[in-house]
C-alpha cells in the first residue's frame, strides 16, 4: 500500500503541462511565460499548422534576459534544458519575417520534476520503480502531445479535403451547365439552319 501512495504521489506530482495554440500575426513576435525554479527541468514541443512555409522563430530565455535557445525558420521542434535560475523563462514565437503570413503555433510546454526540487524525495529515496516511473510519465506526456498534434492536422485535412470537394462540385456544376448550354446553341442552329435550307 505505502508504494502505491508512493507511485501516486510520483504521477501526480511530476510535471506542470501546459498546451497552447497560438495565432502569431505577420511581423509580430507572441511570448508566453512560466515560472520555474532551480533544478527543474523544462521541456517542450512545437509545430507549425498553418501560415505560409510553415516555419517561425523560437526563442527561450531565462529570468535575466540570457538567452537558453533559439531556432530560426523552423516547422517544429523540441526544446530541454534545467532552470540555471528561479524566475519567470519565456517562450517567443516570432513571425517577423513574414510580411504577410499569420502562422498557427501548436505547442507544449512542461515543468517538472517537483519532487526532487520541493525536498519530498531525493534521487536516491526513489526506487528504479519509480524512476522508471519519472521516465515512463515523460514519454506518455510525449506522445499525448503528439496525439494533440495529429488531431489538428487530421483537422487541417479534413478542411482542406471539405474546400477541395465544394470547389470540384461547383467545377462539376458548372461543367453541366456549360453542357447543356452548347447542347441548346447546337440544337438551335441545326435547327435555323435547316428550316433556312428548306425555305429555299
Amino acid at each position: 500500500m505505502a508504494i502505491f501512495l508512493r507511485f501516486l504521489v510520483v504521477v501526480l506530482c511530476v510535471t506542470r503541462s501546459f498546451a497552447f495554440i497560438t495565432r502569431v500575426r505577420a511581423n509580430t513576435e507572441e511570448c508566453f511565460f512560466q515560472n520555474a525554479r532551480v533544478g527543474e527541468k523544462v521541456w517542450g514541443s512545437f509545430r507549425v499548422t498553418t501560415g505560409g512555409q510553415l516555419d517561425i522563430n523560437l526563442l527561450v530565455s531565462g529570468p535575466n534576459d540570457y538567452l537558453i535557445y533559439a531556432r530560426e525558420k523552423e516547422n517544429e521542434g523540441t526544446f530541454t534544458f534545467i532552470a540555471q535560475e528561479e524566475g519567470i523563462h519565456q517562450v517567443c514565437f516570432s513571425n517577423k519575417m513574414s510580411a504577410v503570413s499569420q502562422k498557427t503555433v501548436s505547442f507544449n510546454l512542461h515543468v517538472g520534476t517537483e519532487l526532487l526540487v520541493e525536498g519530498i524525495a531525493k534521487k536516491e529515496h526513489l526506487t528504479p520503480l519509480e524512476n522508471a516511473l519519472d521516465y515512463t510519465s515523460i514519454a506518455l506526456q510525449t506522445v499525448h502531445d503528439e496525439q494533440r498534434y495529429l488531431k489538428a492536422r487530421e483537422r487541417r485535412a479534413r478542411s482542406t479535403n471539405e474546400s477541395t470537394n465544394s470547389r470540384v462540385l461547383w467545377w462539376s456544376i458548372l461543367q453541366a451547365v456549360v453542357c447543356v448550354g452548347m447542347a441548346l446553341w447546337q440544337i438551335y442552329y441545326l435547327k435555323s439552319f435547316f428550316e433556312q435550307k428548306r425555305s429555299r
